[in-house]
Parts: C-alpha cells; sequence; structure tokens
C-alpha cells in the first residue's frame, strides 16, 4: 500500500468501527464524516472510492443482514427486530426488507434460509484479494431457491480465476 494512503486508510478504518458497533443508533453521515476527520462532502467521496458503496447503502446493507440472521436465529418479534437493528418504525423496516430481501421479513423467517446477509468490511490490506483479482470480481449475489429443472446447451467458460476470464461477455448458452 502507498504509504500517502496508510493515514486515509486508518480514518476510514475507524468510521467503520465505530459503524459496526453502533448499528442500532442513528448514524448520520456528518457524524461519521466528523469521526474520520473530513467534511461530509470529502467523506462520502473517500468512504465510497475505498469502499465501492454509498454510506447510507453500506449501513443499509448491514443493518438488513443482521435483521436476517436476528429472523432466523431468534424468536424476536419483527417489529422488535427491526427497531433493534436501527429502524425508526416497521413500516420502514419492512419496506427496506422487502426492497433488499425480496421478501417479507415474515416469509424470509418461514423460508429458514440465510442468503444476500453482507459481512462488515474489514479494510486490512493483508486481509484483501490481491488487485488483480479484485478488479475481476463481480458483485456476487448468493441465493437459493426450490429445486428446478435447467435445460441448455454447456459450452466452455473461462472463470474468475483463469488468466484471461471471459464470463462477462460469454455464457455456457451462447455457443461457440
Amino acid at each position: 500500500m502507498e504509504p500517502s494512503r496508510q493515514p486515509q486508510w486508518a480514518r476510514i478504518e475507524r468510521v467503520l468501527n465505530y459503524i459496526h458497533l453502533n448499528l442500532d443508533k442513528p448514524l448520520a453521515v456528518s457524524s461519521l464524516a466528523r469521526i474520520g476527520g473530513w467534511s461530509r462532502w470529502q467523506f462520502n467521496r473517500v468512504f465510497s472510492g475505498q469502499t465501492g458503496c454509498s454510506v447510507g447503502r453500506y449501513v443499509r446493507e448491514l443493518r438488513l443482514s443482521l435483521a436476517a440472521e436476528m429472523l432466523l436465529f431468534t424468536d424476536q418479534r419483527i417489529i422488535d427486530i427491526g427497531l433493534a437493528c436501527g429502524f425508526g418504525s416497521d413500516i420502514s423496516f419492512c419496506r427496506s426488507f422487502k426492497q433488499h430481501f425480496g421478501c417479507s421479513p415474515a416469509k424470509y423467517r418461514q423460508r429458514g434460509l440465510p442468503c444476500l446477509l453482507k459481512t462488515p468490511l474489514c479494510l486490512d490490506p493483508d486481509h484483501l484479494p490481491p488487485a488483480s483479482v479484485k478488479a475481476r470480481i463481480p458483485d456476487i449475489r448468493l441465493d437459493s431457491r426450490p429445486g428446478f429443472t435447467v435445460t441448455g446447451v454447456a459450452g466452455r467458460v473461462h472463470g474468475l480465476f483463469s488468466p484471461c476470464p471471459d464470463f462477462r461477455s460469454r455464457s455456457p448458452w451462447a455457443g461457440d
């Protein structure tokens, strides 16, 4: 890592730690910017540049992931889970949850399968993939559905760890 970026990483890491410990509380961008020692505008720019998403999206996805885990592994009421994860009302929680997971919190709990969960970011350079791999990693969405049959033709696709990946432009069903 470049020496000039080390202080910036440390400041973002400080903000991330604060976010992770305070998901149940209101997290205003201006307060988070102050923790990192930036103006609100500069913080939004740096955070987005370093993490690949906006502060609001990151916090919302973490809160929703925490809520999803609580739905699956506790017997708490849905409204209590929403409030414990920093949502101001049952309506805002259910709306955000459905928008992110594609189903209501009750349906997610009933399904009983963890999917689309986001884990907290770690900016420790020793735990990050090399830049050459990171640039080729698409956003991955894991989901599960009841069993079904797929019919089609097969072809060779060079995947993520291939020296010349072509999975973004070629699919097995596109033919040769």
